[in-house]
C-alpha cells in the first residue's frame, strides 16, 4: 500500500492550488479554536488520502487481490473570496474537479512488479459542512490491488 499511497501523493501534490498532501488521520481535529481565533496546523487547500481495504481474495501462488476503497479529503478555508459573498467558498468545487481529473481512471505505474494496481474509479462524493469555515469535500474511489510474495 505504501507504493500506491506514494503514487496518489505524487498525483495530488502536482495539482495546481493543492498546497499540502498527507495521509488522512482526521486532521480536522488538529484545527485549534482559541477564543474564536483559528490556528491552522497545515496549509490549505489540502488533500488527504485514506485507505479502506475491503475483501481480500486468494488468487493462488501467494497472490492476493484486495478491493480497495479510498477517500480523498479536500480541505479549504476561505472567509472571503472577494466576490461579495462572504463565507461562500465556491473554489472548493474547482479543487474537487481538479482532484477528479487527476485521479479518475488513474492507474499507477508502480515499478515494483510484485504490486499491481487497477484503474481508480470514483464511486461517490460528499460535502461535510460542520467545521467552522473549513470546507471539507470527500471523494470516494475504488480500485483493485494485487500483491504477491
Amino acid at each position: 500500500m505504501k507504493l500506491f499511497f506514494l503514487a496518489l501523493y505524487a498525483k495530488l501534490i502536482a495539482i495546481t492550488d493543492i498546497k499540502y498532501v498527507r495521509k488522512w488521520n482526521n486532521q480536522l481535529a488538529l484545527l485549534i479554536q482559541e477564543g474564536g481565533a483559528k490556528i491552522e496546523m497545515f496549509e490549505m487547500p489540502a488533500a488527504f488520502i485514506a485507505f479502506k481495504t475491503n475483501e481480500i481474495q486468494q488468487l493462488g501462488e501467494g497472490r492476493q487481490l484486495f478491493y480497495v476503497d479510498f477517500d480523498i479529503h479536500i480541505l479549504d478555508w476561505q472567509l472571503d473570496s472577494g466576490d461579495g459573498n462572504f463565507e461562500q467558498n465556491l473554489t472548493v468545487y474547482d479543487l474537487k474537479d481538479k482532484v477528479f481529473q487527476a485521479i479518475q481512471k488513474y492507474q499507477p505505474e508502480i515499478t515494483d512488479v510484485t504490486v499491481l494496481v487497477g484503474a481508480c474509479i470514483r464511486i461517490g462524493e460528499e460535502e461535510d459542512n460542520d467545521h467552522n469555515g473549513v470546507y471539507h469535500f470527500i471523494q470516494h474511489y475504488r480500485t483493485t490491488y494485487i500483491e504477491q510474495l
